[in-house]
C-alpha cells in the first residue's frame, strides 16, 4: 500500500514536471527563421601578380690601349638610353675633360698631344686615341665588356705593331668564344696614309649579332698644309708629320637568321626607360614570322602592321621599341630597336678635372638631334625611315634557345668601326 502511494506521487510529480516544461515553452520567445542566403560567391583570382622586370646592372666596358709603352685604360658605364652614365681614364695624372656629354667625353693632356675621345650612340660605343706618330701606339691592349649584356663578360687581347714598310699592324688573340669569329686584318694604303683594321663578330645561340672592331692609321698631321705652296715655314727635307690613332668600336646589336622551329618560341626584351624604371616587352615569336601576344610592362601603346610582322611599343615621345621579323627560306631575323632617347640625360661623373672646350662639339658631331641623324636601316623590308638600333642602357632580348642579347638590337647599318 505505500508502494502504491510513493508510485502515485511520482507519477503526480512528474505530471507536473512536464506540465511546467510545457507552460515555460509556451511563454518562450518564438525563434526568427531566415532565408537561405542564396547569393553567388565570386570566385578569388589567384593569379599571381607578374613580376617587375629585372634588368641586369649595367656592366663597365673597358678599352685598354697601348701609349708609350704602358696602358691607357677608359672605363666606360653607360645608362638610360645608352647615354654615359660615367667614364674614368687611368692613369688620370694631367689628364683634364674638355668635353662632358651624355654621349660624348673628350680627355686632353695638358699640351695637347694627346686626346682620347669616347663615344655612346644609338648602341654602339668607342673609344680612340691620337698621338703624334705610330710608335706612340705600339704594343699590347685589350678590350673587356659583356657583348649581350647577359652577365658574361668576354676580352679581347691584340698588339699594334708594324708591317715590314712601317706601316700599322694588328694581331688579336682567340678570345676564347666559341662564337667569336676573328676575321682577317684588312690593310689599306694610299700616298701618306696607311691603315689596318681587323673585326671579331660574336654570335648569340638566338640570333643576335655583334661585332668589335679595331683599327689603326697613321696620316698626314691636321696641322700639315699640302695645298699652302706659298708657306716658307716647313723645311722640304724635313719628314712630314704624321697623326695616328687607334680605335676600339663595339657595334650595335642585329639579328641574323636562324632555322624558323629554332626561333620560334617566348621571347622577352628589358631594358630601361629614361627616368630609370625597368621595362620590358614579351612576347611570341612564330615559326611564320608573325609576332603575337605582346605584353609591355609598363603599359605602353603597342601596334603592329597588318602582317604582324613589325611591332612598334610607345612608353612616351622618345621611348619606343620596335621589333621586326623577316621569313626568308625556313629562317627567321629578329631586329629589335631601341629607340629609347632620353633628351634631357645628365652628363656623365668624370675623375679629372674639366675643361670644357666649346669647339669640341663640333667635330665630335655628337650634338645633332638624335632622330635625325639616327643610320638609315636599308633592310629588304623596305622600312624607309631612318633609325639606330642598339643596347641602349642596357636592353636584352632573350626567348628560344634560352640566351639573352643585348637588347635595343637595332637592324640598322651603324659605326662598324670606320676610321675618321
Amino acid at each position: 500500500m505505500n508502494r502504491m502511494k510513493w508510485s502515485a506521487g511520482a507519477l503526480a510529480s512528474t505530471i507536473l514536471l512536464f506540465a511546467g516544461l510545457s507552460v515555460g515553452a509556451a511563454h518562450a520567445a518564438p525563434v526568427d527563421t531566415l532565408p537561405p542566403d542564396t547569393t553567388p560567391t565570386l570566385p578569388v583570382d589567384t593569379t599571381p601578380a607578374p613580376p617587375a622586370p629585372s634588368v641586369p646592372a649595367p656592366t663597365p666596358a673597358q678599352f685598354s690601349l697601348p701609349f708609350m709603352g704602358a696602358a691607357l685604360t677608359v672605363t666606360v658605364t653607360t645608362g638610360p638610353g645608352g647615354n654615359l652614365a660615367d667614364v674614368a681614364i687611368t692613369p688620370a695624372d694631367g689628364m683634364v675633360a674638355t668635353k662632358v656629354s651624355p654621349r660624348a667625353v673628350v680627355f686632353t693632356n695638358a699640351d695637347g698631344s694627346v686626346k682620347v675621345s669616347v663615344k655612346s650612340k644609338h648602341g654602339t660605343q668607342s673609344v680612340s686615341a691620337k698621338a703624334g706618330s705610330l710608335a706612340a701606339l705600339q704594343g699590347p691592349g685589350s678590350w673587356t665588356g659583356d657583348i649581350f649584356a647577359v652577365g658574361a663578360p668576354v676580352t679581347v687581347l691584340y698588339t699594334v705593331g708594324t708591317t715590314a714598310d712601317g706601316g700599322p699592324e694588328l694581331t688579336v688573340n682567340d678570345p676564347g668564344d666559341p662564337s667569336a669569329v676573328v676575321g682577317e686584318v684588312q690593310h689599306r694604303s694610299e700616298g701618306a696614309e696607311a691603315a689596318a683594321r681587323v673585326s671579331i663578330t660574336f654570335t648569340s645561340a638566338d640570333g643576335q649579332s655583334r661585332s668589335l672592331t679595331i683599327s689603326v692609321k697613321v696620316e698626314p698631321s691636321e696641322n700639315e698644309s699640302d695645298d699652302d705652296s706659298s708657306s716658307t715655314s716647313i723645311d722640304p727635307a724635313a719628314p712630314p708629320s704624321v697623326e695616328a690613332s687607334l680605335r676600339i668600336t663595339l657595334s650595335r646589336v642585329r639579328g641574323v637568321p636562324v632555322a624558323a622551329d629554332v626561333a620560334a618560341g617566348p621571347k622577352t626584351w628589358t631594358g630601361l626607360l629614361c627616368d630609370a624604371t625597368p621595362a620590358s616587352i614579351a612576347y611570341t615569336l612564330n615559326a611564320d614570322g608573325t609576332i603575337t601576344d605582346v605584353v609591355a610592362t609598363p603599359t605602353a601603346s603597342v601596334q603592329a602592321d597588318s602582317n604582324n610582322t613589325k611591332v612598334d611599343v610607345r612608353w612616351g615621345d622618345h621611348e619606343r621599341v620596335r621589333i621586326r621579323t623577316r621569313l626568308d627560306d625556313g629562317q627567321i631575323t629578329v631586329n629589335v630597336e631601341d629607340r629609347i632617347r632620353c633628351k634631357d640625360a645628365t652628363d656623365p661623373t668624370v675623375n679629372v678635372p674639366t675643361s670644357l672646350d666649346a669647339s669640341n662639339g663640333d667635330d665630335e658631331g655628337d650634338d645633332q638631334d638624335e632622330e635625325e641623324s639616327d643610320d638609315h636601316n636599308g633592310d629588304s623590308q623596305g622600312d624607309e625611315e631612318q633609325h639606330g638600333g642598339g643596347n641602349q642602357g642596357g636592353g636584352n632580348h632573350g626567348g628560344g634557345q634560352g640566351g639573352k642579347h643585348g637588347g635595343g638590337q637595332g637592324g640598322g647599318h651603324g659605326d662598324d668601326g670606320q676610321d675618321d
